[in-house]
């Protein structure tokens, strides 16, 4: 049943029409502007307020006008009862934001035939919200932002957009589930609209990008301020969540006028920002530059260049376990040692660990990648930090082992099968292990 506040200091008149509506509402009487913000400030939040306009305590219309700038509160709507037909009335308390006006004496059929319209509007207004809205996180959609935009730049040529992507989010996914992945997106989704406020929209582009447009926040410094904010929340918020280790967040920022006018240009701009971000070690902000490398336009960002050079070339995460690559850099990573044992003679083993089908039915598709994760998860907690991993297919893991020889890679794999038979959640696949010793690169 749906809730309605009746606001009214004649208590045989507020009780009358209490009476009145009570069979088809729960309802609240209050006698006065003091209790109706008590009420409010209380937590309860009705479906509909019927407010008379005339009150000895508060001027109706401003707590009107201060529940309009109550985030919160100010979708409930209001219909305002009057004392007969005054046009300049009407306008006044429909420019505070009343939804409706009510003269008295009341008629309880017009009452009842208003209440039902605005509820029933009401209702699908929100229904409305929640189909512009991504139903994981709350936040608007793509679609619904950009439209949002463009309308805004129409009408105002300021304000600034940032595009944001969670960095390294497929580990949470793999190492801890999607629940996990699903908090994680949550958490950044409430860190970005608290940074948003009213000053803009925020948004859920897809995946694990996100956006932000402020409507007239366009100076480096404030934009700069709100980045760094966003950063170290997020970091607080991973410190403090076990399966958030190893994520960040990157930032690319494009301002209105200087970096475009219009949403695609902004798009561009930002994007291209966010790509030189999280080329430069992540876990950072970048503003647009037309300039080749993106770089700030400070004299002094030679100091800046360094440092960013080093995050390229530096991890400074701590990892338990091999470091997990992908396949590409796994080549690279490969070739390097390859060269470095042809150079020092130092000893090192590639190892090919195989998922075989245990059942000639075979399982299904879903069964596998369960496997093949859980799997990685145990090479990488059987391993070394110096020791390297990536995955092949969708059922082979190679792995490079440095200083290791043939006859202890027996050691090496009891470890993984130890660990992969305490994990697994199926008996569909036994593992194979196949090793070779590095012995180099041979030069064509």
């Amino acid at each position: 049943m749906q809730s309605i506040c009746i606001v009214d200091e004649e208590r045989k008149r507020l009780e009358s029409l209490g009476k009145q509506i009570r069979d088809h509402y729960q309802v609240s009487v209050l006698e006065s502007g003091r209790q109706l913000e008590e009420y409010l400030n209380s937590g309860e939040k009705p479906n509909l307020i019927l407010l008379s306009y005339t009150l000895a305590d508060k001027s109706s219309v401003e707590l009107l006008r201060n529940l309009r700038k109550q985030e919160d509160l100010e979708e409930i709507p209001v219909i305002m009862m009057t004392d007969g037909a005054d046009p300049a009335v009407e306008v006044e308390c429909l420019e505070a934001g009343a939804e409706d006006l009510l003269p008295r004496p009341l008629n309880f059929q017009i009452v009842h035939s208003r209440i039902d319209r605005i509820l029933e509007v009401n209702a699908l207004k929100e229904e409305l919200q929640e189909a512009l809205k991504d139903p994981l996180t709350g936040m608007y959609n793509r679609s619904f932002a950009e439209k949002q935009i463009i309308s805004c730049l129409k009408e105002r040529k300021a304000g600034a957009f940032l595009m944001i992507d969670l960095d390294n989010f497929k580990h949470v996914n793999d190492a801890f589930g999607h629940v996990a992945g699903d908090n994680t997106l949550q958490y950044v989704a409430e860190i970005l609209n608290r940074a948003v406020g009213n000053d803009g929209i925020a948004c859920r582009m897809g995946g694990d990008e996100f956006s932000i447009f402020f409507y007239r926040i366009g100076s480096r410094a404030q934009l700069s301020k709100i980045a760094v904010n966003i950063l170290n929340e997020y970091n607080r918020t991973a410190v403090e969540n076990d399966s958030m280790t190893g994520t960040s967040l990157s930032i690319g920022i494009a301002i209105v006028g200087k970096d475009g006018d219009d949403y695609g240009e902004l798009y561009n701009a930002a994007d291209k920002a966010l790509y030189f971000s999280k080329r430069n070690g992540k876990n950072s902000y970048c503003f647009y530059s037309k300039s080749v490398n993106l770089n700030q336009e400070d004299d002094h960002n030679a100091v800046v260049d360094i440092h960013q050079l080093e995050r390229l070339i530096q991890d400074r995460k701590k990892f338990a376990g091999s470091y997990q690559v992908d396949y590409k850099e796994f080549q690279r990573i490969y070739n390097f040692i390859g060269r470095c044992v042809e150079r020092t003679h130092q000893k090192a083993q590639l190892m090919l660990v195989s998922l075989r089908d245990n059942h000639p039915v075979g399982a299904s598709q879903e069964t596998l990648e369960s496997e093949i994760q859980t799997l990685e998860e145990s090479i990488v907690r059987s391993l070394r930090r110096n020791d390297v991993s990536t995955r092949y297919s969708n059922r082979q893991i190679l792995v490079v082992l440095i200083d290791i020889d043939e006859n202890n890679m027996n050691i090496v794999k009891g470890r993984i099968s130890s660990n992969y038979e305490t994990s697994r959640k199926s008996d569909c696949y036994n593992v194979e292990f196949e090793q070779m010793p590095i012995e180099g690169i041979v030069q064509e």
